[in-house]
């Protein structure tokens, strides 16, 4: 798994760094926002552990930018705020885990086990959607009663990016952002209806809202 670890804490990214090499991880570091933004254009990473309160570009920002390249990054925050406000906002970001300051090394390995666990889940694999519906993340086709579902290439990349996110609220910024990348983004009905057709094709039931959030795609 390749991480890059942006921290302002010269000390604590440093120390973040060795343990995490010593543990055989390939990993990167950054002091600073626009640098880890840098990295992020050169490279190809898995996973983030990222502070928020940065120079240059805050953890929310970096984040953004890195899911317009990679949707499936992960990433981790350790932040000494810990509001209910900031919390959430990690969360709707995109941000698989949040881990206060201080932590223990012991603790932040457990979180990246955790988080590389879903991952390596999602790497080349068959995700069961329902029992007669599937879908396969390499090929990024659907299956339902082993027969391929032709997709519409909108609906296609809705599915992917809430299968990528499965089981966890995916907000509706980061949706559109992704369905439309450069385009000018429709009205905000479009998105409804996407989620409409997309309930018909793989259940009802499969896809929940929750207002003011997003939408999350449930498998079994």
């Amino acid at each position: 798994m390749k991480i890059l670890i942006v921290e302002d804490d010269r000390n604590l990214c440093d120390t973040l760094y060795e343990t995490l090499l010593a543990k055989g991880l390939d990993v990167s570091q950054s002091y600073n926002g626009l640098e880890a933004l840098e990295l992020l254009y050169e490279h190809s990473y898995e996973m983030l552990i990222l502070d928020i309160n940065l120079p240059g570009k805050n953890g929310f920002e970096i984040l953004q930018e890195a899911k317009k390249y990679y949707p499936t990054i992960s990433a981790l925050f350790m932040t000494a705020l810990d509001t209910p406000e900031h919390i959430e906002k990690s969360f709707l970001s995109g941000a698989d885990d949040y881990i206060r300051k201080p932590f223990t090394v012991a603790e932040l390995l457990f979180r990246i086990e955790a988080i590389s666990k879903r991952l390596y889940s999602l790497d080349s694999t068959t995700i069961s959607i329902t029992p007669s519906i599937c879908y396969n993340i390499t090929t990024k086709e659907l299956y339902k009663d082993n027969k391929t579902v032709a997709l519409k290439a909108k609906l296609q990349k809705l599915l992917h990016i809430l299968i990528t996110h499965k089981d966890t609220f995916v907000s509706r910024e980061m949706i559109e952002s992704h369905l439309w990348e450069d385009e000018e983004l429709p009205e905000s009905a479009i998105l409804r209806i996407y989620i409409k057709e997309l309930r018909i094709l793989i259940g009802e039931n499969q896809i929940k809202t929750l207002r003011g959030v997003g939408y999350k795609l449930e498998t079994i």
